[in-house]
C-alpha cells in the first residue's frame, strides 16, 4: 500500500512514534474506507426500503451516524488520549537547555523510567489531569527527545532486534543488562561499575530523580525534579586492544559489569563471522598507546572513522545498532562485520593509519525492489490487456449496431 510511505512523509510527528503506531495509520485509513463504503451502501439500502414512506430519511441517518461518531470521539476520546496545546508540549523543557549546554555526541538513558512513569500515571489518574505530565517531561523519556533532537539510548526505534531490547528492554521487558546495572534492593540506583560499561554503549548523560554517588559519573544540574549527570569517557567509537568471544549477551553483560572491566581492553564478540580474526586480550588491561579515533561522518546509512591504530592492531567499536545489513570497509576493502558488547558492531583494524567505512546495505531492500518490481509489471500487463479486451468489446459493440 503507498498510504503508509506517503504518511511517513508528509504527516508532521509520524516518525517518532513506535512502530504498532506507526502502522496504525495504515489500518486507519483502511477502516475510514470500508466505513465510507458502508455508509454508502447503507444510504442505498435505506432509500430502497424507505423510499414509499421517507425518501429523505437515509441522507439524514448517514448524517447523523457521522455526527454521533464525532461527537464520540470530541467527548470520550480526549479521556483516553488527551489533548494538549502543542505551542506548551513542544517548548524545550530545562532538560533540553542543559543537555545543550553539554559538548559531544550527546545520547542520554533515564533510569528506572516505567517506574517513573507508573507513578506520574497513578499521580494523574491516567489521564484525567495531564499536568503531572508536563513536569514529567524533564525526565526525557524513550522518544520525547525527538522532538528538540536528542538523541537517548534506548529510543523507540520500530521492531528491534534481540540484542537491543537485551541491552535496554522494552514494553515486554528490561532486558539483560540493566537489570544487573541496578542495585536489586535500590531502584534506580546503578552498581558502581556501572558507568564504564554505559561509557562504553556511547551513554553521554544519566538522568534520575535520585542523587547518584557513582564512580565516573559528573553532576551536571538539576531540571525540576530531575538531576543530569554526565559520564566521565563516554564514547560512540573507540579503538580496543583484543576480544573475547562470549558464548550468550547474558555473560557478555556480566563481563562489562565486572569492577575490573576495562572498555579500552577487550570487545566482547558474539557470533563471529567466517574470516574475522580474534586476538584473545584481558579484560582490564588496555593498549598503553594514544590511539587517535576520529568519526567524520555519520548519517542513518553511513559512518566514516579515521583510526591510527598501534603497531600491534587491535578493533574498532562502535556504539551502534549491529545488523546483516551493514557492510564495512577499511581502506575500501571490504570486511567482515562482528556483533560487540550485545549490541554494538566491531571491525579488525591492523596497525596504522586507517579509514573505516560502514554502510547499511541489506539484501531485503534489494529483494523487496526486485518483488516490488515484479508486481508492478504484473500489474500493468494486466492493465495493458483489460484495455486491449475492452478497447475489442468496445469495438465489436459498435460493428453488431
Amino acid at each position: 500500500t503507498p498510504v503508509f510511505p506517503i504518511a511517513w512523509k508528509v504527516l508532521p510527528g509520524l516518525k517518532i512514534f513506535r512502530w504498532p503506531t506507526r502502522f496504525l495509520v495504515v489500518v486507519d485509513f483502511g477502516i475510514c474506507v470500508l466505513a465510507a463504503y458502508g455508509l454508502t451502501r447503507l444510504a442505498a439500502d435505506l432509500k430502497r426500503w424507505l423510499e414509499r414512506h421517507a425518501p429523505k430519511a437515509p441522507p439524514w441517518i448517514v448524517v447523523g451516524l457521522c455526527a454521533a461518531t464525532a461527537l464520540d470521539l470530541f467527548l470520550h476520546q480526549p479521556r483516553q488520549n488527551p489533548m494538549v496545546p502543542a505551542k506548551e508540549w513542544l517548548a524545550p523543557p530545562q532538560m533540553v537547555e542543559l543537555l545543550r549546554g553539554e559538548a559531544g555526541d550527546i545520547r542520554t538513558l533515564t533510569l528506572d523510567h516505567r517506574s517513573l512513569h507508573r507513578r506520574v500515571f497513578a499521580l494523574a489518574r491516567g489521564w484525567a489531569d495531564v499536568t503531572p505530565y508536563y513536569l514529567f517531561r524533564e525526565g526525557m523519556q524513550p522518544n520525547t527527545g525527538v522532538y528538540w533532537g536528542v538523541a537517548s539510548a534506548d529510543c523507540y526505534a520500530g521492531v528491534a532486534p534481540l540484542w537491543v531490547t537485551d541491552t535496554w528492554g522494552d514494553h515486554s521487558g528490561p532486558g539483560v543488562f540493566l537489570p544487573r546495572a541496578m542495585e536489586a534492593p535500590r531502584p534506580g540506583r546503578l552498581r558502581r561499575a556501572t558507568a564504564k560499561a554505559l561509557g562504553m554503549l556511547g551513554v553521554s548523560h544519566l538522568i534520575t530523580p535520585k542523587e547518584l554517588d557513582l564512580e565516573g559519573v559528573t553532576f551536571v544540574g538539576s531540571a525540576g525534579p530531575m538531576n543530569l549527570y554526565r559520564v566521565n569517557g563516554a564514547s560512540t567509537v573507540r579503538f580496543v586492544a583484543g576480544a573475547r568471544v562470549v558464548a550468550t549477551n547474558d555473560e557478555a553483560a556480566i563481563r562489562m559489569l565486572a569492577p575490573s572491566f576495562s572498555p579500552d581492553a577487550v570487545v566482547f564478540l558474539h557470533d563471529v563471522p567466517a574470516g574475522f580474526e580474534v586476538m584473545p586480550a584481558d579484560d582490564t588491561a588496555g593498549s598503553t598507546e594514544a590511539v587517535a579515533v576520529k568519526m567524520t561522518r555519520r548519517s542513518p546509512e553511513e559512518v566514516i572513522v579515521d583510526v591510527e591504530a598501534p603497531a600491534t592492531g587491535g578493533y574498532l567499536f562502535l556504539a551502534d545498532t549491529y545488523h546483516p545489513g551493514w557492510r564495512a570497509e577499511i581502506d575500501e576493502t571490504k570486511v567482515p562485520i562482528a556483533r560487540a558488547n550485545i549490541m554494538g558492531r566491531a571491525v579488525r583494524v591492523a596497525g596504522g593509519a586507517h579509514r573505516v567505512r560502514f554502510e547499511y546495505r541489506p539484501t531485503t531492500l534489494v529483494r523487496g525492489l526486485w518483488v516490488s518490481a515484479v508486481g508492478l509489471s504484473m500489474l500493468l500487463c494486466g492493465a495493458a490487456i483489460s484495455a486491449v479486451l475492452w478497447m475489442r468489446g468496445v469495438h465489436r459493440s459498435r460493428r453488431d449496431k
